[in-house]
C-alpha cells in the first residue's frame, strides 16, 4: 500500500485524465468499504468504468502519458478491481500490462524516487500471479532483481520476493515433465531456494529482541501486517517448493537417494508450514487491516488449501476441512478473494 503515497506527487506535477479517473475510482474502491462513507456501487462502477476507457486509451498511445502515470493509473485500478464487481480475467490482464509497461524501460530506471517506489509495491503481485499461472518472469532476471536496488537496499519483504522470483520458473519447468537429467537440475535449483528461504526466515527472525508472531490456541498472531505478510509468503514458498521437490521424487525416483530433503521430512514440513499459514488468517482478516490484510492472504492459504486437500487422507481429513472453513468464512467477509481460489 505504500505505493499509493506516490500518488499526490504525480497528480501536482500532471493532469493526466487517465490518472486523474483512476484515482478517483481508487478513492472510492476504499471508501464503499467504509460504512460511515455513502458512496453507492453504482457511482463507483461509473467511475471505474470511465477509468476503464481513459486508462485503455492511454495505453493505446503510451506516448501521451509518462510511464509513471501509466503504471499508477493501472495499480489504481487493480486496486479498485478487488472491490467491485470484475473478473480474474480483467484483473491478470490489467497486472501483465503493468508488468509489459515496465519491460519498456531499463531495470536501472526503477532504482529511486517515485519510479522505484511503484516498482516495489507492483512485484509482489507480479510474482504472485506468476506463481499460480506457473510462467516464469521477466523478474527472476539478474537484472531486474539488482538493478531496482542499486541505490535503495530492498527492505526484507522485498528481500523475500527477490527469491521468489525464481519459483514460477521452476513450476514452469516440471510442468513440461523434464527427463532425469533435467529434473536432477531443477531438483538442486529447488533445494538451494528452500535453504535460501530458511536463510531469510532466521534473518527476519532474528532481526528483532521481541517475539515477531506467537500462537494463542488456534490463532497466530503477529507484532504487524508487515511481518504477518512476510512470514506466511515466507511459509508458502516453502511449501511450494517442497512441494514440487517431491513431485520430482515422485517422477523420478532414483533421485531420492541423492536428495538434501527426505521424504518423510516433505510430509511433516508442509502441514505444519499450512497450518501455520491457516491459523495466520483471523490476524489478517481483521477490519483494521482494510484490503491490505484480505490481499495479502491469497497466495498463502490457496498454496496451505491445495497442500492439505493432496493430503486429505486419514487424520488429516480434518486439516483439510478445517482449511476449508477457513477459506469459505474468508470468501464470505470479503467476496473479492472468491476470484482467485481454486476449489
Amino acid at each position: 500500500g505504500a505505493w499509493a503515497e506516490v500518488l499526490p506527487d504525480l497528480v501536482k506535477t500532471s493532469n493526466n485524465p487517465a490518472l486523474t479517473a483512476a484515482i478517483k475510482t481508487f478513492a472510492f474502491s476504499i471508501l464503499i468499504g467504509e460504512p460511515q462513507q455513502k458512496i453507492p456501487m453504482a457511482a463507483a462502477l461509473e467511475a471505474y468504468s470511465i477509468a476503464l476507457r481513459s486508462v485503455n486509451d492511454a495505453l493505446q498511445v503510451p506516448e501521451t502519458s509518462s510511464l509513471l502515470e501509466l503504471m499508477a493509473a493501472v495499480m489504481c485500478l487493480l486496486f479498485a478491481e478487488l472491490v467491485l464487481p470484475s473478473s480474474l480475467e480483467s484483473w491478470a490482464a490489467h497486472l501483465e500490462g503493468l508488468g509489459e509497461l515496465m519491460q519498456t524501460c531499463e531495470p536501472r530506471f526503477f532504482a529511486s524516487g517515485i519510479a522505484h517506489r511503484l516498482f516495489v509495491g507492483a512485484r509482489p503481485a507480479l510474482i504472485v500471479l506468476r506463481i499460480q499461472s506457473r510462467k516464469s518472469s521477466f523478474l527472476a532476471m539478474e537484472e531486474w532483481r539488482t538493478a531496482p536496488f542499486s541505490e535503495i537496499a530492498p527492505s526484507a519483504m522485498q528481500a523475500l520476493m527477490s527469491e521468489a522470483t525464481a519459483i514460477p520458473g521452476l513450476i514452469e519447468k516440471i510442468a513440461q515433465k523434464p527427463g532425469e537429467s533435467a529434473s536432477t537440475r531443477i531438483l538442486r535449483d529447488l533445494e538451494t531456494l528452500l535453504h535460501q528461504l530458511e536463510s531469510w526466515e532466521r534473518g527476519f527472525q532474528s532481526g528483532s529482541e521481541a517475539h515477531l508472531f506467537w500462537v494463542d490456541g488456534d490463532y497466530v498472531w503477529f507484532d504487524s501486517l508487515t511481518t504477518a505478510n512476510g512470514l506466511t509468503h515466507c511459509w508458502a514458498f516453502k511449501v511450494i517448493c517442497l512441494a514440487n521437490i517431491e513431485r520430482i521424487l515422485h517422477s523420478h525416483p532414483n533421485l531420492s537417494p541423492a536428495s538434501q530433503v527426505p521424504q518423510a521430512f516433505i510430509s511433516l514440513e508442509t502441514r505444519r508450514l499450512s497450518i501455520l499459514i491457516c491459523q495466520s488468517i483471523k490476524y489478517l482478516m481483521q477490519d483494521k487491516m482494510k484490503l491490505f490484510g484480505p490481499t495479502s492472504i491469497i497466495l498463502p492459504l490457496q498454496t496451505a488449501y491445495d497442500t492439505l486437500k493432496a493430503r486429505g487422507a486419514g487424520a488429516e481429513t480434518e486439516d483439510f476441512d478445517w482449511c476449508r472453513n477457513i477459506l469459505e468464512s474468508a470468501c464470505q467477509e470479503k467476496p473479492f478473494l472468491s476470484l482467485f481460489f481454486r476449489r
